[in-house]
């Protein structure tokens, strides 16, 4: 009896791309949240996947569509690894996605990194998009250009008495206020995220507290973003920064125009300080914030961090063991991607490790 793999989940989502060099197909699991990238090979192999067609035959038809010789053993190693990623339809995989959703969402996954689901804000975001829909505009943005570049100039000019100013900002009483003004920036960065995924078409179903290196934060979950354009998804990552620039700009304004001894100018300032340094973290990629995910959309490679760790995981214990697995780095991995998951993973690794050291050592 012919070997005949199991069909494909109907549920699963998908989008063409062919920037670069080669097309490519990412595949959206709404279960598990995760997106995967595959060439147009293994993207041919998917369209097969129906329940009825046989390995074998499988093998030959991709070989004729794609002009390059695919084998029956490959279309099996193949759907083995769709099983392990769940995306089969079998009994297997659904018992497995069971599981998965009701523990996605466990308040301690490891100690560097603990989320908390707040709610579903994708209906809000609908509704503010429609309001704020001009600022998407080329006007707007050239506006927010000009109002940072004076606000450069502004800093430039008076940043000996700025940087005076700070230092009155370390006092018990400034604790509210630092607190007050932190958490309004960071949510409006955040609502900058979703409402510019809602702008082209995305949904967010998922906003929420995360606490990364014991650092306290909202989170936006808009891997939504992967069905779209690259250029789109670009602009889905770096609109908290250019929002967080852009209230940065108008605090420094704020703060030249009103007397020094105001509550509103020492809210400016604060503003203009918290701007400043959690800029320099949100864009450092080998953290999990928008740097990070600005870089895998570069690299057109979703879920970069896991897949590294994964990658060097498995090939640190190969040679451990004195055995090798060609395939470590998924269905999706080419020599380009394994160079990327080296450099990447072990960046990361030493630079997570290192950041931890200094946390624990300034608490003890």
């Amino acid at each position: 009896m012919p070997d005949i793999p199991p069909k494909l989940r109907s549920d699963l989502e998908f989008r063409s791309e062919s920037s670069g060099p080669a097309s490519a197909i990412i595949v959206k699991d709404p279960i598990a949240r995760r997106f995967y990238r595959f060439t147009a090979v293994q993207a041919a192999v998917l369209g097969r996947l129906n329940g009825i067609e046989a390995s074998g035959a499988i093998a030959q038809a991709v070989s004729q569509e794609c002009k390059t010789e695919v084998l029956q053993s490959q279309i099996e190693t193949f759907a083995e690894k769709l099983r392990g990623l769940l995306l089969l339809d079998d009994p297997a995989c659904w018992a497995k996605l069971q599981g998965a959703s009701g523990s996605a969402d466990g308040f301690l996954k490891n100690i560097l990194s603990i989320k908390i689901r707040a709610f579903n804000p994708d209906a809000l975001l609908g509704r503010l998009e429609e309001k704020l829909r001009f600022c998407f505009s080329k006007g707007f943005a050239a506006w927010v250009c000009l109002t940072m570049f004076v606000a450069l100039n502004i800093s430039i000019l008076n940043w000996e008495f700025l940087f005076v100013s700070f230092g009155t900002l370390f006092q018990l009483y400034s604790v509210p206020l630092i607190l007050g003004t932190a958490l309004a920036i960071l949510t409006i960065h955040e609502f900058a995220h979703g409402l510019t995924l809602k702008h082209y078409g995305g949904r967010v179903e998922e906003m929420g507290f995360l606490v990364l290196y014991f650092i306290p934060a909202f989170y936006c979950n808009v891997s939504d973003a992967w069905m779209l354009k690259k250029r789109e998804r670009m602009l889905v990552t770096l609109a908290g920064g250019f929002v967080q620039l852009f209230l940065w700009a108008l605090a420094t304004i704020a703060w030249r125009l009103l007397s020094p001894e105001t509550v509103l100018s020492r809210i400016c300032l604060i503003a203009i300080a918290f701007s400043g340094i959690q800029t320099l973290f949100n864009f450092n990629p080998l953290i999990r914030l928008d740097g990070y995910y600005l870089l895998g959309d570069y690299l057109e490679i979703p879920n970069l961090r896991p897949r590294a760790y994964g990658f060097l995981k498995k090939q640190f214990s190969g040679w451990l063991l004195g055995t090798q697995d060609r395939t470590v780095a998924g269905p999706s991995a080419s020599e380009r991607e394994k160079r990327i998951y080296w450099r990447y993973g072990i960046s990361s690794f030493f630079f997570s490790a290192g950041l931890l050291w200094v946390m624990v050592d300034r608490l003890g």
